[in-house]
């Protein structure tokens, strides 16, 4: 499981909520992560959280897509600009 280390500890808390509320917050959107690796780099990924139904089961799935280039080019357009 891709969990970062800021959101460990209420990760389960997250689930659960949405299991017993039925709210989606994050649910059924992407959004700019950071991704932590085991060797300790730090890479940003798009993470695309859904979730189905089966059997009366709920269960959840995410794909993280690899966006440090693109993340990269944006930061450096960004500091190009002397405000």
């Amino acid at each position: 499981m891709l969990v970062p280390p800021e959101i460990q500890s209420n990760h389960d808390k997250f689930v659960n909520s949405n299991r017993t509320t039925g709210n989606d917050k994050i649910v059924g959107s992407s959004r700019e992560v950071p991704i932590h690796r085991k060797d300790g780099k730090l890479y940003h990924g798009l993470l695309s959280l859904s979730k189905v139904n089966i059997d009366g089961k709920t269960l959840y799935t995410a794909f993280v897509k690899d966006v440090t280039a693109r993340y990269s080019s944006a930061l450096a357009w960004v500091r190009s600009w002397s405000w």
